[in-house]
C-alpha cells in the first residue's frame, strides 16, 4: 500500500524545515570566513550544547543501539558512561583548545597542530586522517538518513532521491547561513531525536507486555539477554571498556567538535556540557527498552540494526512511524551537516576556498 498524503507531508516538512532556519542563519551573518565557519566564535550555551549533542548523536544511536540490545545483550549500556566520559573531556579539552584558539585565529584542527608543534608532516598526517575517516562517516549519515525515509513514505521516495534531497538542502543551509544554520537546525534535530528515542522505547516495550513482562521473560529465555558477555557470548567486559575508552575520545578528536571548541562564546559554556550531555543520556533506556521489547516482538529479525524499522512498521500506525522515522532520520541528518559543513572548513585542496567564494557572492 502507498504511503497517505498525510504521511509524505510529515516527510516534507521535516525535510524542509532547515530552509527556515537557513534564512534566520542567513539574515544575521556577515560575510567573513571566521563568521561562516565559527559563527564569529560567539556561539551561545543553548545553541552550542544542542549542536554539540546532535553532531554526537549519529545514526548508530538509534539503528546501532537497538541492535546491539537486541543481539548483544546490555554491554551498549556503556553508552550512558561514554556519554558522560564525552562531556568531561569536552570540558576539559575544549577549555584549552578554545583558549589557543581565540588567541591565534585558529579556524581548522590543522591550524592549531601547525602552530603549536610547528612541524608540517603532523599537520598533513592530520588531514589525510580527517579525509579519510569523515567521507566514509558522512555517507553513512546519509545513507541511514535517506533509507529511513525510503521505509517512511513506502517507498514513494527511493532512498538514492532522499539522500539526494538531503544533501542538497544541507548545502543550501550551510551556504546561507553557516554554522549558524547547522547550529538552529540542530536545535530542531536534536529536539526530534531525543525525544523519539525516549518515545519508541516506551511505546515497544508496551506493545511487548510492558517492562517488568519483558524482562522477566528474556531473562528466562537465556539469561545471556541481560548480563555480560551476551548471548553470543562475545560481549564482555574488554568490549564494555574499549567502547568506553575509544568511543567518546574518537569522538572528541573530529573536526566538528574542533569547530565547536572555537566557536563557543565563553568558556563558562564549557561548565554546562558534562551535566546536559549526562542528562541527555537518558534516551539510552528508549534504545534498551526497544532492543529488548525486540526479542519477544521479532525473535527472528534478518538484520539486528533494523529491528526498530521493523517493529515499527508491525505495531504502530502510518502517521505515528512517520513521525518516528523523521526522529531516527534526524540522528543521521544532524550528524551529517556537521560533516558536511567540518569538510568545508577544512583546509583540504580548494574546496574551502571554493565554497568561500560562493558564499561571498551570494552575500
Amino acid at each position: 500500500m502507498q504511503a497517505s498524503t498525510p504521511v509524505l507531508m510529515i516527510v516534507f516538512v521535516f525535510t524542509f524545515i532547515p530552509l527556515i532556519f537557513a534564512e534566520l542563519a542567513r539574515n544575521k551573518s556577515v560575510p567573513t570566513i571566521e563568521d561562516f565557519f565559527l559563527q564569529s566564535r560567539k556561539m551561545p550555551a543553548v545553541m552550542l550544547i544542542f549542536t554539540v549533542y546532535s553532531t554526537w548523536m549519529s545514526a548508530f544511536a538509534f539503528l546501532g543501539a537497538g541492535g546491539y540490545f537486541y543481539e548483544m545483550g546490555p554491554v551498549y549500556m556503556t553508552a550512558i558512561g561514554w556519554d558522560a566520559l564525552f562531556g568531561i573531556l569536552f570540558m576539559v579539552i575544549g577549555k584549552r583548545v578554545w583558549f589557543y584558539g581565540k588567541e591565534n585565529g585558529y579556524i581548522t584542527p590543522t591550524d592549531f597542530f601547525q602552530d603549536i608543534y610547528g612541524y608540517k608532516p603532523l599537520s598533513l598526517i592530520v588531514t589525510t586522517v580527517m579525509i579519510l575517516f569523515t567521507i566514509p562517516y558522512l555517507q553513512i549519515q546519509l545513507s541511514g538518513g535517506a533509507y529511513i525515509i525510503e521505509v517512511a513514505s513506502d517507498g514513494m521516495i527511493p532512498w538514492r532521491i532522499s539522500g539526494l534531497i538531503f544533501y542538497l538542502i544541507i548545502i543550501i543551509y550551510l551556504w546561507a547561513g553557516g554554522l549558524r544554520a547547522v547550529a538552529l537546525t540542530d536545535i530542531f534535530y536534536g529536539a526530534c531525536l531525543f525525544l523519539s528515542m525516549i518515545f519508541i522505547g516506551f511505546f515497544l516495550i508496551h506493545k511487548a507486555g510492558g517492562a517488568e513482562y519483558v524482562f522477566h521473560t528474556i531473562t528466562a529465555m537465556d539469561e545471556k539477554n541481560v548480563v555480560l558477555p551476551g548471548p553470543k557470548g562475545d560481549a564482555g567486559a574488554l568490549l564494555w571498556i574499549s567502547m568506553f575508552v575509544t568511543v567518546p575520545i574518537g569522538a572528541l578528536m573530529g573536526p566538528p567538535m574542533w569547530i565547536r571548541f572555537y566557536s563557543a562564546e565563553n568558556k563558562r559554556i564549557f561548565n554546562m556540557i558534562p551535566l546536559f550531555i549526562t542528562i541527555a543520556a537518558i534516551q539510552c533506556v528508549g534504545t534498551m527498552l526497544a532492543g529488548s521489547a525486540g526479542i519477544l516482538l521479532i525473535p527472528d529479525a534478518y538484520q539486528s540494526d533494523a529491528i526498530i524499522p521493523i517493529m515499527l512498521l508491525k505495531y504502530g500506525d502510518e502517521i505515528l512511524c512517520a513521525l518516528l522515522f523523521c526522529g531516527v532520520a534526524a540522528a543521521a541528518l544532524s550528524t551529517a551537516n556537521s560533516q558536511i559543513h567540518a569538510d568545508f572548513s577544512g583546509k583540504m585542496g580548494c574546496i574551502d576556498h571554493i565554497s568561500c567564494c560562493i558564499y561571498f557572492t551570494a552575500q
